[in-house]
């Protein structure tokens, strides 16, 4: 009886379903989740590659890195779209703690908060509170 049913359907109707089918899946969002991710902060070419490079914040490599990423395990990293690179820079090689939303598809997280592990203490040095802060104390002097 299905199979009579989807016979029956003409050229048109199917080309129409078809296209109904595949315009819901090109526009339905990627969905993304409040999330968590720990790791250490390593340049992109260097976790790519699957090595340890530059060899502390001191090393003039860090300089031609243009993008820094949390590697997670070998191999896996998370972007972080909407940090600055010297936010991250800053914290190159340190263990670090990102809350946001977490896109597993595209592997990035849109940090709220950014925390460093100093003394066994999870120590926040970026969350976007802070950043609107910064902003108000610096906009109301004009």
């Amino acid at each position: 009886m299905r199979n009579k049913i989807l016979c029956s359907v003409g050229g048109k109707q199917k080309r129409a379903v078809l296209f109904f089918v595949c315009a819901t899946l090109f526009l339905t969002p990627v969905l993304s989740f409040a999330g968590q991710v720990e790791g250490v902060v390593r340049g992109l070419n260097c976790a790519v590659k699957g090595i340890s490079c530059p060899i502390d914040k001191q090393d003039p490599v860090i300089a031609t890195e243009r993008t820094f990423v949390i590697v997670t395990a070998p191999g896996a990293y998370y972007l972080v779209p909407n940090l600055d690179r010297a936010v991250l820079a800053r914290h190159y090689d340190e263990n670090v703690r990102l809350n946001g939303k977490v896109n597993q598809k595209y592997k990035t997280i849109t940090a709220d908060t950014l925390q460093v592990k100093r003394q066994g203490k999870w120590v926040t040095t970026y969350s976007q509170a802070m950043v609107d802060q910064w902003e108000a104390d610096n906009n109301s002097d004009s």
